[in-house]
């Protein structure tokens, strides 16, 4: 075999061991997977322009309050973010140009904790929480003060409207005296 023909068989022998390297460490190292997006999808965040509205249903007045405000400094949040933000409220909706969170609050509206209203009820001189035409009855006035004006029991028939129950204890003693 002359030197040549020895330098080309070397020489393919090394390419064959550099190519048969080179698949098996292609074939041995590990599959990495592509990198997650940088931030939340467009559609999976609140956009700029987004509004929230929060709505309180109360239990005792069954009255339910909405009020609404701009998403602000939450744009761009997800709905897992705004969730775990907001651990009292249930997310109700959530989509890019808003969410609505809501909340069951027990006790009483804030017009029905500030209001009460003298009337008669079954004959007998009666104090809502509220005021007309939401009410919700909370005691019976034991005994009716004597000496009621035709006027005075009509406007028990209306129903005076007045603020707490310092207002009520008020108009009471106006009505006896």
């Amino acid at each position: 075999m002359d030197r040549r023909r020895f330098r080309v068989l070397i020489l393919s022998m090394g390419v064959v061991a550099l190519a048969g390297a080179a698949l098996t460490w292609r074939a041995s190292r590990p599959v990495i997977p592509p990198a997650p997006p940088a931030g939340p999808a467009v559609e999976d965040a609140l956009r700029a322009d987004a509004r929230l509205t929060w709505r309180i249903i109360y239990a005792d007045c069954r009255r339910t309050v909405d009020f609404s405000a701009p998403a602000g400094g939450m744009a761009g949040w997800t709905r897992e973010r705004l969730a775990a933000a907001m651990p009292d409220w249930h997310l109700e909706r959530f989509e890019p140009d808003g969410a609505r969170l809501v909340r069951v609050s027990p006790g009483l509206c804030p017009e029905m904790q500030a209001f009460r209203t003298l009337r008669w009820r079954e004959g007998r001189l009666a104090v809502f929480y509220g005021r007309p035409p939401h009410l919700l009855f909370k005691e019976t006035i034991e005994p009716v003060p004597d000496g009621l004006s035709a006027a005075d029991r009509q406007r028990l028939t209306e129903g005076i409207v007045v603020r707490g129950d310092e207002g009520v204890l008020s108009q009471l003693e106006g009505i006896e005296n």
